[in-house]
């Protein structure tokens, strides 16, 4: 499965499964800057790997993540 590169530092990601309460689904860890990504899942079935690379490669018009860049650098400083 394809993920798109971290949209906050450009790094690679990767699928990792997990098990909270009992109910197992997946989050999205980025290789470089550590954030990682969830969506709920129902009670008893977790989100699967296809929703969870779903959610983490669609992005925000180009413009927005201009000033979301901006702010992020400004916040590393």
């Amino acid at each position: 499965m394809d993920l798109k590169s971290c949209p906050f530092c450009g790094g690679d990601a990767h699928l990792v499964p997990r098990t909270v309460l009992g109910v197992e689904d997946w989050i999205i860890v980025c290789d470089d800057c550590n954030i990682s990504v969830s969506i709920p899942g129902d009670d008893e079935i977790g989100a699967t790997a296809e929703e969870i690379a779903e959610a983490w490669n669609t992005r925000i018009p180009d413009g927005y993540q201009t000033v979301l860049r901006k702010w992020y650098d400004e916040d590393a400083d």
